[in-house]
C-alpha cells in the first residue's frame, strides 16, 4: 500500500493544524471534567457547612438535600457532554491518522494495542467513576445531615 501523504505543504499544515486543536482540546477537556468533580464536591461541602452554621429545621434539611442533589444532577450532566465533545475529538484524530498518515506512523501509533487494533475510547469508564464521586459525597451528605 502506498504511503499517504498531503498532496502539499499547505495540506500538510492544515492536517497538523487540526491534530493539534483536536488534542489541545481533550486536555483541556479532560481537565475540565475533574474540575466539574472538585466544584461539585466543594459545592456539597458548602451545604454540609451551612448545615453546621445555621443547624437547619427538618424543611431546611429537605433543601440543602435537594441542592445537593442539584449538584451531582448537573456535575453529571457536564461530565456527560464533555465525554461527548471528547469523543468527538478523539473521532476527529482517528479520521486524520486513518486518511492521512503513513502506514509506519499508524502502525507506530497502534503498537501498544492488542491485534494491532486502537481500544474504543467512545465509551464512559472515566464518567461512571466521577459521577459514582459526586453522588457518594452527596450520599455522605445526607446520612450526616439527617442521622450524623
Amino acid at each position: 500500500m502506498a504511503t499517504k501523504q498531503a498532496a502539499n505543504p499547505c495540506e500538510h499544515n492544515e492536517l497538523v493544524a487540526l491534530f493539534n486543536d483536536a488534542r489541545d482540546n481533550i486536555e483541556f477537556l479532560k481537565r475540565q471534567q475533574w474540575q466539574i468533580v472538585n466544584y461539585s464536591i466543594l459545592l456539597i461541602g458548602a451545604l454540609f457547612g451551612v448545615n453546621t452554621l445555621i443547624g437547619p429545621s427538618e424543611s431546611e434539611k429537605y433543601l440543602l438535600c435537594v441542592l445537593g442533589l442539584g449538584a451531582c444532577f448537573f456535575g453529571g450532566f457536564f461530565l456527560y457532554r464533555f465525554q461527548l465533545a471528547l469523543n468527538g475529538h478523539r473521532q476527529r484524530i482517528g479520521r486524520i491518522k486513518d486518511e492521512c498518515f503513513s502506514d509506519p506512523f499508524r502502525h507506530a501509533w497502534n503498537a501498544y494495542a492488542r491485534g494491532g487494533k486502537e481500544p474504543d475510547r467512545g465509551r464512559y469508564e472515566i464518567v461512571v467513576p466521577l459521577q459514582v464521586t459526586i453522588i457518594a459525597a452527596w450520599l455522605l451528605f445526607v446520612w450526616v445531615l439527617f442521622f450524623g
